[in-house]
């Protein structure tokens, strides 16, 4: 028998079959898109990532250096105060009354006809002032003969 299409069988409207396929290919085409583009943003955030990261361990050497320079900065100020204070203490031994004064205070050198009066410190006990008073009689007397 021969296989004869009848004209008077209508197919049946594949609309709905289309729509379903249609939905599904959307679908598939839609989540494709948002992994895709996660994917894009993702890898974008990894190298947004690693290449700050020089940056932020430069920002953090510069805080180091900051200190570190904020601190020598302090020690040179105190270093040129010390070296200005010997330059007047160089400046006053060159003066020979200056020098004259140290010697006659520190130690006990005296002018001829002077008469030196040691005078005890508040710390020492009355052993020591009895001693000392002594001493200074004794040089005053020396002094005057």
């Amino acid at each position: 028998m021969k296989h004869t299409e009848n004209k008077n069988i209508t197919q049946l409207d594949t609309y709905s079959a289309d729509k379903t396929l249609d939905s599904i290919r959307q679908r598939k085409r839609n989540r494709f898109v948002r992994i895709r583009t996660l994917s894009i943003l993702f890898v974008g955030l990894l190298l947004i990532g690693f290449t700050s990261m020089p940056l932020i361990n430069n920002k953090r050497a510069t805080t180091e250096y900051t200190k570190a320079h904020a601190q020598v900065v302090t020690e040179l100020e105190d270093l040129e105060e010390e070296r200005e204070q010997l330059e007047y203490e160089v400046s006053l031994l060159e003066d020979e009354e200056y020098i004259a004064k140290l010697a006659r205070q520190e130690l006990n050198v005296s002018k001829p006809n002077e008469i030196l009066i040691n005078i005890p410190e508040k710390e020492e006990t009355k052993s020591d002032e009895d001693s000392s008073t002594e001493e200074e009689k004794l040089q005053t007397n020396d002094e005057k003969e």
